[in-house]
């Protein structure tokens, strides 16, 4: 391949990588594992299965959010911007985690609530076929209301 070439590729594979438009350049298991994890999130919130969904957290992932515990956390998100109509993943970065294995999958999302638009931010820990939430934040103007 030409020097031409080579860098058109890279600009392409560099853009896609940047925007996690071009799932078909990268795809991993760990990266699904972790979108199908994000899927069961938001379903389990929409469906109030908060106890369900803490089950998937780790304990500090919502270390400063807001201080409540997982549980009320969750309601209280739920409540306040209602069910999830539809999310987009607009970010992505899988890493390596040497010190335990697996990987790490840090996802940005633009969501849609019933109540309003949010900005999530999840970091999972996948081993395997099992996810765990690492560290999550929602940023969304309904939340800062209140």
């Amino acid at each position: 391949m030409d020097a031409r070439r080579l860098l058109i590729v890279s600009v392409i594979v560099a853009a896609c990588l940047a925007t996690a438009e071009c799932m078909w350049i990268v795809d991993s298991p760990d990266l699904r594992t972790a979108s199908e994890a994000v899927e069961r999130f938001h379903a389990g919130v929409n469906d109030s299965h908060y106890d369900e969904v803490c089950q998937t957290i780790e304990p500090r992932a919502l270390a400063g959010t807001t201080g409540l515990d997982c549980r009320q956390f969750l309601a209280y998100v739920h409540q306040h911007l209602g069910n999830n109509a539809e999310s987009r993943r607009v970010y992505f970065r899988v890493a390596p985690v040497a010190e335990n294995g697996g990987s790490k999958v840090a996802m940005n999302y633009t969501t849609r609530f019933a109540g309003g638009e949010a900005k999530e931010n999840f970091e999972w820990h996948i081993v395997g076929a099992v996810a765990r939430l690492t560290r999550y934040h929602i940023d969304a103007p309904r939340l800062r209301a209140q």
